[in-house]
């Protein structure tokens, strides 16, 4: 008994010694704090007690300025209290109302190289921001800002040593996770799309309407052909194999069929044009199918880029120019002409595609009105652009390739819009001016089936397939299928998946001001509101009428309005919805941007391979900005499944300030933005049995979502970068519930030096990281 009783006393002490010892461990792993509320007034420079009220326990703080129209510094702390070289994170808790919210009054934290913009907010909001001290930096300091007219509230104000991240290893990370997932994603559902089902229409020969290889008008013929169709009832138009050129601004415009074909039957058709609308447009069309022909540009007489050479630099106020040398032609077609320069983007000589590690790219608009910078020609292959922006990025990169880009937005291959089960089969576009594909309006229903976005062979001087995305959705109803389909080269997305939203603020009972630059609304259109942080208002109304004056644009509502919690409403307006996509077989490479943008719910993509990248392989994103663009309706629903992503951000591109092959999250406010949502406007994300190579960051991102879970995936890094992450080939997360990092396998490398999983615990909920483990090369 005695022995027992002893035994009892020591199990006892050694929890008390446990206990204690793992105190003593959290003790010392705490961050030091070096500022806690606004106790310590020697650490401050300035606290503007005009505007702010201390409390008597000095930990919180009360701003009024409800008459402020500009910026002003509230506080800052003092310099010499952040060591030059050193890590901190700043957190703030906060609660904010404006009495005119159609001013977006905000606070602005901010410190050297981080900010962040934090709106209204009807409850306390807490905001983080890591940041890093520059190593010669001995004046550096942390300060809030205001803007515009408002009411706030601070409960809380530190900084702290460190990043603000803990860290989980892959290394000895337990046996086979084999828990229950629960329901885990199942992407596109089962849908098919209708082929033409003609009943003994005719046939109509293009060559009968004047579609001949010495026409330089065959959009013309074309016309008259498909008007032939019209007329006839035709359910076929052929086009005997040749190469036809389309030298006029018109437009080929298939409107209005039924089931009805358009076989190019091998046939080239090269443009050339300088105004007007896509090179063919299909509108308004059922069960119709178009195939079997390439689209290209007349590159001999106008080039719509070239690679060029960095050769000479002058830095000299508004007289400051960048030399490039136009490495390909003796006579480049287009010297002596006041050409565009769009842009100038990293070349990779050796590949042949987009994207150099440690190269950024230099732009000058993106809209057709937009001129570009003044250029002079020095040579028949020799240009001058007069820009201090390209001079200060040029200067170091002498020797250094870039492709000079001409064009940007405009015109477009194809433009798709408002057609049911339609099919491409068998096409081409080796290059065009502005997108390659456009879906617009209620197009539904639609599959493109070996459609290739990719360079001529034989023809190297041909470096850009599309001066903007590959495919790009401004808005659709849905039902999408790509299937082995190789998309390359072009200046922008391969596919940019969206529906376009609008963000409001409250102005009446029933008003919203819309602030948007775009607004696809209209009477009758039945719009749900999301607060500022995308969490469901319970509130949805028919627009009664939408008023647009001055420039202005105001929605009516049936119903009263609720309050807002943020600064205003997301609107979405699901008369479109771009859901139900499935890619699959397909290839992604060599690109400027990213390869897929999805903004969209249930999706499938699938045994498809990313390479070459210049800014992340995939981007699941929903965000509105104050001003320019609103979009998306959040993401739901998605797998990636059997696919390879390989050196898939060259140019080592960062969101929140980390780089990253995969990206999941929002922006809010602006585009990009540091700021994120606790509610999961991103939810039910499925990565398996993928393999990624050569990361240059993370592999993923993840923020603002619910459910999202890579599993049974493969991580192997053999090439050294420039710059080396110490998060290479691992994960972040933040701002999630429920995320899983369950049975992945990282090949061992010294190149990844910490495999496993950062993630923010004072934003994280439900992580689950198990099963994973670091092996040696197989």
């Amino acid at each position: 008994m005695r022995m027992k009783g002893n035994m009892g006393k020591i199990k006892t002490l050694l929890r008390v010694l446990a206990i204690s010892a793992a105190a003593l461990s959290a003790a010392a792993k705490a961050p030091n704090r070096v500022l806690d509320g606004f106790s310590e007034t020697g650490k401050f420079a300035k606290i503007d007690l005009a505007a702010a009220s201390i409390s008597e326990d000095m930990k919180s703080a009360q701003i009024s300025a409800p008459e402020n129209r500009g910026k002003k510094i509230i506080l800052s702390t003092k310099p010499g209290l952040l060591k030059a070289g050193g890590k901190y994170v700043a957190k703030l808790k906060y609660a904010l109302s404006s009495p005119d919210p159609s001013a977006l009054a905000h606070i602005r934290l901010f410190a050297p190289g981080a900010q962040r913009h934090l709106g209204a907010s009807a409850g306390e909001s807490f905001a983080k921001m890591p940041f890093e001290v520059g190593a010669e930096d001995a004046n550096a300091a942390v300060s809030i800002e205001i803007s515009g007219p408002l009411e706030a509230s601070i409960s809380g104000f530190s900084i702290e040593e460190g990043d603000g991240e803990t860290f989980i290893s892959a290394r000895g990370n337990g046996p086979k996770f084999e828990g229950d997932l629960g329901g885990l994603p199942t992407g596109a559902p089962e849908f098919s799309i209708d082929l033409p089902a003609p009943k003994n229409g005719a046939t109509v020969n293009a060559a009968d309407y004047g579609m001949a290889e010495g026409n330089e008008d065959c959009a013309s013929a074309l016309n008259r052909a498909i008007a032939a169709c019209k007329e006839k009832n035709a359910s076929k138009l052929v086009i005997p194999k040749g190469t036809y050129k389309f030298f006029s601004n018109s437009t080929v415009n298939i409107d209005g069929f039924t089931d009805f074909t358009v076989d190019g039957q091998g046939s080239l058709f090269v443009y050339r044009r300088d105004r007007g609308g896509a090179n063919i447009s299909v509108t308004n069309c059922l069960r119709t199918k178009i195939c079997n022909f390439s689209m290209d540009w007349d590159w001999d007489t106008e080039p719509l880029a070239a690679i060029v050479k960095a050769v000479e630099v002058k830095r000299d106020g508004k007289e400051s120019y960048a030399d490039f040398e136009i490495v390909d032609y003796e006579k480049y077609p287009l010297y002596g002409k006041n050409v565009r320069v769009a842009n100038l983007q990293p070349w990779d000589a050796a590949a042949g595609e987009i994207g150099v590690e440690g190269m950024n790219g230099i732009g000058f608009g993106f809209s057709p009105v937009d001129k570009g910078p003044r250029i002079e020609w020095l040579a028949p292959n020799k240009i001058r652009i007069f820009s201090g922006h390209c001079a200060y990025i040029a200067k170091d990169n002498i020797g250094k390739f870039y492709r000079m880009q001409h064009y940007y937005y405009g015109m477009g291959g194809m433009a798709l819009v408002n057609n049911r089960h339609f099919t491409m089969e068998n096409v081409n576009i080796h290059s065009c001016k502005g997108h390659g594909l456009l879906c617009s309006g209620g197009q539904q229903y639609w599959q493109l089936i070996n459609v290739n976005i990719v360079p001529r062979a034989g023809f190297p001087k041909n470096v850009i397939t599309t001066t903007a995305d590959h495919l790009h959705f401004a808005r659709s109803k849905g039902y999408f299928k790509m299937l082995g389909c190789e998309f390359s080269l072009g200046s922008d997305d391969c596919i940019n998946i969206h529906d376009i939203t609008s963000f409001g603020v409250k102005i009446g009972r029933k008003s919203l001001l819309i602030k948007t630059r775009s607004a696809a609304l209209e009477p009758g259109n039945v719009v749900e509101l999301r607060h500022g942080d995308y969490s469901p208002s319970g509130f949805k109304s028919e627009i009664e009428r939408v008023e647009r004056k001055d420039g202005k644009t105001i929605a009516h509502f049936k119903k009263a309005i609720p309050e807002q919690k943020f600064d205003g409403f997301v609107l979405f307006n699901r008369v479109y919805d771009s859901k139900n996509t499935l890619i699959s077989g397909c290839k992604f490479h060599g690109n400027r941007a990213r390869g897929l943008l999805i903004l969209s719910s249930n999706v499938t993509i699938e045994n498809t391979r990313f390479s070459h990248i210049e800014m992340g392989g995939i981007k699941l994103e929903t965000g509105y900005t104050f001003n320019v663009w609103s979009e998306g309706y959040g993401v739901n629903n998605v797998v990636v499944r059997n696919c390879e992503f390989d050196s898939v951000n060259v140019c080592d591109r960062k969101y929140q300030g980390k780089a990253r092959d995969i990206f999941i999250g929002a922006y809010l406010r602006r585009d990009p933005s540091f700021e994120q949502t606790r509610y999961p406007i991103i939810s039910n994300v499925l990565f398996e049995n993928n393999t990624f190579k050569n990361s240059f960051g993370l592999i993923a991102l993840i923020s603002s979502s619910g459910n999202v879970t890579f599993k049974d995936n493969t991580f192997e890094n053999t090439v050294k970068r420039m710059s080396p992450n110490a998060y290479r080939a691992a994960f972040y997360v933040n701002n999630s519930q429920n995320a899983r990092i369950i049975n992945n396998t990282w090949i061992d490398s010294p190149l990844v030096p910490n495999p496993g999983v950062y993630y923010d615990a004072d934003t994280v909920e439900g992580l689950v990281v198990k099963g994973n483990r670091v092996a040696e090369k197989p």
